[in-house]
C-alpha cells in the first residue's frame, strides 16, 4: 500500500514539472509575439495631390489657396459672386483648369478628380447698368449716329435707351450731327458717366442746334470780288465772298457788311444796291438765325 502511494505521488509531480514547462514556454512565446508586433508595425502610406483654387471676385469652395487630397478622390468645386448691389451683376464666364482630372467649362459647381497636382481659377465678368439720353436734337437728325457704345451705333430713335455693358465698355456722342442742308446738331457737352464704363448710372448728352449762313454776291464780274466784314460771327473781319459761317439757332447774326464799293479792271466801280429780295439797301445787315439763310449782295456797275 505504502508503494502504490508512493507511484502516485511521482506521477503526480511529474505532471505538475511537464505543465509547468508548458506555461512557461507559451509565456515566452506571447512576449516574443508582442515584441516583434511592437517593433514592425504594418504602415501604409497615403498618396496626395494638391489642388490650388482661386477666383477673381467672390468665394470659392474649397477656399482660395492650397488643398490636399487623397489622389483619385473626387473633389466638388463652387464659385460664389459678392454679394451684387444696384446696378452691379456678376456674370460666370466659367472655370479654367490645368492638370490631370481637372476641369474647364461653364458647370459650377463642378466636378474633378484627383489625378495629379490640379489648378482651377473662376472667371467672372462684372456688369454695370447704364442708360443714355440726349437733349437738343430734332427729327432733322433722322437715323444718323448719335451714340456708340462698344461696337453699337444708335440713332436718336435709339434713345432713351438702358443696358447691361461689361466694366471698361467705352462710348461716345457724336460731337457733330447733320440735320440735312444747312442743319447741323453740335454737342456741347454730356454729364453723368465717363469713358470706359466703371460704375452704374445715366449719361446726357446735350446739343444745339446750329443753322449755316452763306453770304455771296451778284453784279460783279469775274475776277472781282468784294469782302465780307462779319465782326460779331465768331469775331471774323474781311473774309471774301462767298463766305459761310454755322450760327446757333436763335441767336443774333450780328453785323454782317460787305464793301460799298468794288473797283474792278481799267477803274470800274461798282456799287452796293442792296441785299437781294428784301430791298434792304444798308451793306450791314444784321438778323435772327431761325433757319438756313443766303444772303446775296447786289452790284450794279457806275460808269
Amino acid at each position: 500500500m505504502k508503494v502504490g502511494l508512493k507511484s502516485a505521488l511521482s506521477v503526480t509531480v511529474v505532471m505538475l514539472m511537464i505543465m509547468t514547462a508548458f506555461t512557461v514556454l507559451a509565456v515566452d512565446a506571447q512576449a516574443a509575439n508582442s515584441q516583434q508586433t511592437t517593433a514592425a508595425p504594418n504602415i501604409v502610406p497615403v498618396l496626395q495631390d494638391k489642388l490650388t483654387i482661386s477666383t477673381n471676385y467672390g468665394f470659392t469652395s474649397p477656399s482660395m489657396g492650397s488643398h490636399y487630397y487623397r489622389i483619385g478622390s473626387p473633389v466638388f468645386i463652387w464659385a460664389t459672386p459678392p454679394m451684387a448691389s444696384f446696378g452691379v451683376r456678376y456674370i460666370f464666364n466659367g472655370w479654367i483648369g490645368y492638370g490631370i482630372g481637372s476641369y474647364t467649362g461653364h458647370n459650377n459647381p463642378a466636378l474633378i478628380t484627383m489625378k495629379s497636382s490640379i489648378t482651377e481659377r473662376a472667371s467672372w465678368t462684372v456688369q454695370y447698368w447704364v442708360a443714355f439720353k440726349e437733349i437738343g436734337l430734332s427729327p432733322a437728325a433722322g437715323l444718323r449716329t448719335v451714340l456708340t457704345v462698344g461696337y453699337t451705333a444708335y440713332n436718336q430713335y435709339n434713345l432713351p435707351t438702358g443696358m447691361w455693358v461689361n466694366a471698361g465698355t467705352t462710348f461716345s456722342w457724336s460731337w457733330v450731327v447733320s440735320g440735312g442742308l444747312g442743319t447741323q446738331f453740335v454737342k456741347t457737352g454730356d454729364i453723368g458717366l465717363t469713358s470706359p464704363i466703371y460704375r452704374w448710372g445715366t449719361d446726357t448728352a446735350v446739343y444745339k442746334t446750329q443753322y449755316l449762313l452763306t453770304v455771296r454776291e451778284s453784279g460783279l464780274p469775274v475776277g472781282v470780288r468784294a469782302n465780307v466784314y462779319a465782326g460779331f460771327i465768331h469775331g471774323s473781319t474781311g473774309y471774301i465772298v462767298p463766305f459761310t459761317t454755322w450760327i446757333t439757332a436763335g441767336t443774333q447774326t450780328g453785323f454782317i457788311g460787305v464793301d460799298p464799293t468794288v473797283y474792278g479792271a481799267f477803274g470800274a466801280r461798282y456799287v452796293f444796291t442792296g441785299w437781294f429780295g428784301d430791298g434792304f439797301i444798308n451793306p450791314h445787315y444784321s438778323l435772327v438765325m431761325n433757319h438756313p439763310m443766303t444772303l446775296t449782295a447786289d452790284y450794279r456797275l457806275v460808269i
